[in-house]
This record gives C-alpha cells, sequence and structure tokens, in this order.
C-alpha cells in the first residue's frame, strides 16, 4: 500500500503548489483549401521558379475567387514588378496599402516597395499633337495606350522605349526615348506627314495619248492571255485526238463494209459473219462522225483561244519619237513643236521607228469530211439466212 499513499501525496503536493494537470486536448481541424487558396499557392510556386507570367495569372484568378485577400494583391504587384511592369504594380501596392490596418506588420513592406518604385521608375506623358487625327493609334513598347492611358502620366522602367504613331493615311513615325530614374518627361508626337499621290516629274505626251495601262494591270491581262493560251492548246490536242479517233474508226468501218459485202448477197441475205460485220461496221460509221465533229470543233476552238490570247507587242522604247527639234526649227516625227522641246546647235537625226512585221495570214485547217454512214442492221431487205 505504500505506493497509494504516495501517489496520493504527490497529487496532495501538486494541488497545492496551484499547478494544475495538462490534458491533451484534440488538434483543431484544418481549415479546408479553397480554390482561391489552390492558385494562390501554385501562383507562388510559378513566382520561386521565376515564371512570373504564369505567377500573375494564377493570382489574378486567386484574387477574382477571393477580392478580399491583401496577400494576393501584394504578390501581384511584386510578379508585375518582376516583369517591368512598374505602373500595374504601383497600382497593386496601392490597392493593397490602403486595405491594410495600421497593426498588420505588412504594411511597412508594402509603403517600402511604393517608395522604392517610384524612386526607380520615371515618368512619360503622351501628348497627340494639335490636328491629329481621331484614329491616331500609339503604341509603347509594342503595347496600344487606351483610353486615360494617352495624355496621362505612365510610370515606366528606367532605360530605352519606343514610340510608334500611326493613322490611315500618314506615313506614321517611330520615336525612342531614353529615361533616367526619377525623371518626367513630356512628349508630344504627330503620325507623321500625310500620304499623297505620287506626281511623276516628267509627263510624256505620247505615252499618255496612247493610254498605257499599269505594270499591274498589264501583268495580270498578261496572266489571262497565258492562261487561255494553255486551255486552246489543250483544245487542239484533244481535237487532233479526236480527228484521230474518227480516223481509225474510219478505217474500221471501211474494213467491215468490204466484210459486209463479201457475205451478202445482192437481196442484202448475209450469213452470220455478214451480219456482225454489219453491226460493227455501223458502230464504228458512228464513232467515226463523232470524232471528226468534235475533234474539228474542239480543232477550232482552241484555235480560237490562241488567236484571241496572243501576246501583246512590246512597246516602242522611249525617247523614239515627240517632241525634239533641231535648232533649224525643223520638228522631228511625232507632232511635238519645235518651242516646246529641247533645243540643241546640231541638227538631230530623225527619230528611228521600229518595222512592224506583217504576220502571216492564217488559214482554218481543212474541214473533214465525215464517212457517209454503212448500211446499218434491221434496214429494208436486210434479212438472216443460214442456207448460204
Amino acid at each position: 500500500m505504500r505506493w497509494l499513499f504516495g501517489l496520493l501525496g504527490l497529487i496532495a503536493v501538486t494541488c497545492g503548489a496551484g499547478i494544475t494537470p495538462v490534458i491533451p486536448a484534440h488538434a483543431q481541424p484544418a481549415r479546408p483549401q479553397t480554390p482561391a487558396d489552390r492558385a494562390f499557392e501554385q501562383g507562388r510556386d510559378a513566382s520561386v521558379k521565376g515564371q512570373f507570367g504564369l505567377a500573375c495569372q494564377y493570382f489574378r484568378e486567386s484574387l477574382r475567387l477571393d477580392p478580399t485577400a491583401v496577400g494576393t494583391l501584394i504578390n501581384l504587384g511584386d510578379c508585375e514588378e518582376n516583369q517591368g511592369h512598374p505602373d500595374v504594380a504601383l497600382a497593386y501596392y496601392e490597392q493593397a496599402f490602403g486595405r491594410l490596418s495600421i497593426k498588420d506588420e505588412r504594411m511597412t513592406l508594402v509603403h517600402e516597395r511604393i517608395s522604392s518604385l517610384e524612386k526607380r521608375s520615371a515618368r512619360l506623358e503622351l501628348r497627340l499633337g494639335s490636328g491629329a487625327p481621331a484614329e491616331t493609334k500609339v503604341t509603347l513598347d509594342g503595347r496600344v495606350l487606351e483610353g486615360k492611358e494617352l495624355g496621362g502620366t505612365l510610370l515606366l522602367t528606367a532605360g530605352n522605349h519606343l514610340v510608334v504613331v500611326t493613322a490611315v493615311g500618314y506615313r506614321g513615325s517611330r520615336q525612342g526615348v531614353s529615361l533616367g530614374s526619377g525623371e518626367a518627361r513630356t512628349l508630344t508626337v504627330w503620325p507623321g506627314d500625310p500620304l499623297e499621290e505620287a506626281v511623276p516629274t516628267f509627263v510624256d505626251t505620247s505615252a499618255r495619248a496612247s493610254g498605257i495601262e499599269s505594270a499591274e494591270k498589264k501583268r495580270g491581262r498578261e496572266g489571262r492571255a497565258q492562261v487561255g493560251r494553255i486551255l486552246g492548246i489543250g483544245a487542239v490536242s484533244l481535237g487532233v485526238a479526236g480527228l484521230w479517233v474518227g480516223s481509225v474508226a474510219g478505217l474500221f468501218a471501211l474494213d467491215r463494209e468490204h466484210l459486209r459485202r463479201d457475205n451478202c448477197d445482192a437481196n442484202n441475205v448475209c450469213n452470220p459473219t455478214g451480219y456482225d460485220a454489219a453491226r460493227s461496221g455501223s458502230t464504228f460509221a458512228t464513232v467515226s462522225t463523232i470524232g471528226f465533229l468534235a475533234g474539228a470543233a474542239a480543232v477550232a476552238g482552241g484555235v480560237a483561244l490562241i488567236l484571241t490570247n496572243r501576246p501583246s507587242p512590246s512597246a516602242p522604247a522611249s525617247g523614239a519619237s515627240g517632241g525634239v527639234s533641231a535648232s533649224g526649227g525643223a520638228s522631228a516625227s511625232g507632232g511635238a513643236s519645235a518651242s516646246g522641246g529641247l533645243r540643241t546647235d546640231a541638227a538631230l537625226p530623225a527619230p528611228l521607228r521600229p518595222a512592224t512585221a506583217t504576220p502571216p495570214p492564217l488559214t482554218r485547217p481543212a474541214t473533214a469530211t465525215a464517212i457517209a454512214p454503212l448500211l446499218a442492221p434491221g434496214s429494208a431487205g436486210l434479212s438472216l439466212s443460214h442456207t448460204f
């Protein structure tokens, strides 16, 4: 029983000393992780790996799911600052600073970040010049300025920046800007000089009178002519093939006709060989007629395509005629007066005219004469007989 008295004494001393025995408490259950928490953790992991673009996407998603999270705003500011967007980072820091209480230890950190950004960054104000079109587009470092950004103060990283200004009907302008830390500058931009139609320095009256088309239209016309010539050559080739088929079929038809005559009497009474020869001869005659007609039509159409899409003759070299007269007052052929041309002390030779070659007369291919169809089976007087 000694151990029992010892235990009772220990309990009495403990109670007398005012020490309460410690009873292990159940651990408090952890707060379930929300989608905003998961997006925040993914953003922190990406930020640690230096993937700030991806981290900003996760932080924005977390802020969308939980707009009251001040820590997400601070991390978004840090993410944008590391990507070289001090104006966006400053906006997040200032928003977070306005939500923090005075006792929050993060207030000092955010205040230091804001002060550091303001000291290290530069400020640039871009203004459109007077009279610039309303649809003028201003791009800063590849980003189009919209709304209040144009005409407002932009917070930028110190260094070199590129401003591009464009507008419809204007040549556009590019301007590099170098800004130092803490520097503030105002820049007036303009979309460049207006575009004007090109005015030729020398107008050739002969070329204008002849109505020479632009090079682009000429290339298009030549392209269509070339396609027409190719189609014409193809049609002629098919026509020649049709004529060849008609000729071969005609020869077979003549052969069948001779065979029929040998196996039929004067009353058109034929044995089986003569009857078969008459039938096949009629078929060959029909194929020959169709081949000749289709071939002739294809050849005629192909020749027409080739003739109507001939390449245009090259224009004569400029300066061959027009407008230059000698000092003696005789005008060169081309019709320009002596007062309008260039005068020299020596008489100029008459302009050379390119000789125009007369194309040989075109001849049409002789029309093929169709072979008369042979006697078809079933005509009057034709009968089959086995008593030959």
